[in-house]
């Protein structure tokens, strides 16, 4: 596809899936007062797969990028539980990305930002947003297969991180208890 050939990072099945989530949101925005433009937060967003998402709506929505790095609109770590309650408090989005993630060689850093950090953050916006808002966690294909013999440490951090983190959004979304979409 086009969007496809566009963004050559989503090299696979699943960030193509979440890729194509945030899509079905810019086609079904109909349901938003555009003349205030949605407000989409998302987190990680100064490279990689959140840097193409930002950059494909920035001109349409109020996008609020969030990293550690480069140069967005909230700089600062997921993993900060102040940081986490200054971003709950101050934005109210629309539609949440929730993007940030890390493959690192410590099992509990991986954890924290992974899963800990991006779950924390997508079970309070859930209680919080609008109704007919939208999560969406990005995920990766590893997510959904299993070990393999010679695995290292690190990528089995990841891969159990982001396995939790898609099932923490399944969880959530078969909940029902609000009407947020959430989608991983």
């Amino acid at each position: 596809s086009v969007l496809k050939d566009r963004y050559k990072m989503f090299d696979d099945e699943n960030n193509l899936s979440c890729f194509q989530s945030v899509m079905l949101f810019k086609i079904s925005s109909e349901r938003f007062d555009l003349k205030k433009p949605p407000i989409m937060l998302i987190t990680g967003s100064s490279r990689g797969i959140g840097e193409a998402i930002y950059n494909h709506f920035k001109y349409k929505y109020n996008v609020i990028g969030v990293s550690r790095t480069g140069n967005p609109e909230r700089k600062g770590d997921i993993t900060d539980p102040a940081f986490r309650e200054l971003l709950l408090n101050e934005i109210n989005p629309d539609v949440f990305i929730n993007n940030a993630g890390i493959l690192d060689h410590d099992f509990s850093t991986v954890m924290e930002t992974n899963l800990i950090a991006a779950g924390h953050l997508m079970t309070e916006y859930y209680k919080r947003m609008k109704p007919g808002s939208s999560i969406i966690n990005m995920s990766s294909s590893c997510a959904v297969v299993h070990g393999y013999p010679n695995m290292t440490n690190w990528r089995l951090s990841y891969q159990t991180a982001k396995s939790a983190r898609k099932k923490l959004s399944e969880n959530l979304s078969e909940s029902r208890t609000r009407n947020i979409r959430v989608t991983s």
